[in-house]
């Protein structure tokens, strides 16, 4: 099963993404994907595990630029993209 979330805008502000794993037989796996010139570019993917079932990383949101999480999974997770300022 596929989800997406709204677009988020980047304000030279970082962003958590984290992927999570609850339960089941497959992994969760998180894309951030970047539109660039109209089209979804996958920028960094995390895939949590039933042995490592929490992951995150930082990551720069430029200014200027539309960034959202897909999700990819069959188990019971899911995956999120904080925007802060460290």
């Amino acid at each position: 099963m596929d989800n997406e979330c709204n677009p988020l805008m980047g304000e030279q502000q970082y962003g958590l993404l984290e992927a999570h794993y609850e339960s089941g037989k497959y992994n969760v796996i998180v894309t951030l994907q970047d539109f660039r010139k109209g089209n979804r570019i996958s920028i960094y993917g995390l895939v949590a595990t039933p042995s490592n079932p929490d992951v995150s990383k930082h990551y720069l949101l430029e200014g200027g630029n539309q960034y959202r999480v897909a999700i990819a999974t069959l188990a019971s997770g899911w995956g999120y993209l904080f925007n802060y300022i460290p």
